[in-house]
C-alpha cells in the first residue's frame, strides 16, 4: 500500500515506478503479479540450469570414481611388473656371476688339457726320435759286429726300452683323452640349462 508520494505504507513493500504514483492498487497488483511471472520463469530457468548442472556433475564424478578405480588398478599392476622386473634382474645377476665362474673354471681345464696334450705330442715325437736313432745305429754298426750276441742284445734291450715307453705313452694318450670328453661332457651338462 502507497501514500500520496509514491512511498510503500508497509516496510519491505516496493516503492511504486513514477509513472504508477497515483495508479491505483490494480495497477500496482498487475505490475507485482508481471513481476511475479517473470520471477518464476527466471526460477524455472534457473532450476533447469541448476539440474542439469548437478546431472553433469553426477556424471562427472561417477567418470572420476572409475579413473580413480582404473588409476588404482594401473598403479598396483605397475608395482607388479616393477618387482617382476627387480626380481629378474636379480636372478640374471646370480645367473651371469655363476655363468662367468663356470667360465674361468672351463678356461682353466681347457689351459690343463692343451698343457697335457703338448706333453703328450712332445713325448710322441722324443719317442719316434729315439726309434730313429736306434735304427739307424742297427744300420751302421758293421755286419762283423752284428753277429755280435753282446751288442745285439743291447740294441734288442733298447728297443724293448722304446716299445714299453711307447706303450705307456699310447695308455696316457688314451686316458688323457678319456678324462678329457668326461670332462667335456660334465661341463656341457652343467652349463646346458644356461
Amino acid at each position: 500500500m502507497m501514500d500520496d508520494s509514491g512511498k510503500s505504507a508497509f516496510p519491505g513493500e516496493p516503492e511504486a515506478a513514477p509513472g504508477e504514483r497515483g495508479a491505483g492498487p490494480s495497477a500496482q497488483l498487475a505490475r507485482l503479479r508481471e513481476e511475479h511471472r517473470e520471477l518464476t520463469v527466471l526460477f524455472r530457468k534457473t532450476r533447469g540450469a541448476v539440474e542439469a548442472k548437478k546431472g553433469r556433475l553426477r556424471e562427472l564424478s561417477q567418470y572420476a570414481q572409475t579413473l580413480r578405480e582404473k588409476l588404482v588398478k594401473h598403479r598396483a599392476k605397475e608395482q607388479f611388473l616393477g618387482e617382476e622386473i627387480a626380481f629378474l634382474d636379480r636372478e640374471l645377476a646370480g645367473k651371469e656371476k655363476t655363468l662367468a665362474a663356470s667360465e674361468t673354471r672351463l678356461t682353466a681345464h681347457l689351459a690343463e688339457i692343451e698343457k697335457t696334450a703338448r706333453q703328450i705330442e712332445f713325448f710322441k715325437g722324443e719317442v719316434q726320435t729315439l726309434e730313429h736313432l736306434a735304427e739307424s745305429l742297427r744300420g751302421q754298426v758293421p755286419e762283423k759286429v752284428s753277429g755280435a750276441s753282446h751288442l745285439d742284445d743291447k740294441i734288442a734291450g733298447t728297443a724293448r726300452e722304446f716299445v714299453s715307453l711307447a706303450e705307456r705313452i699310447k695308455h696316457a694318450d688314451k686316458d688323457f683323452k678319456l678324462s678329457y670328453y668326461q670332462k667335456k661332457r660334465e661341463l656341457r651338462r652343467k652349463h646346458a640349462r644356461y
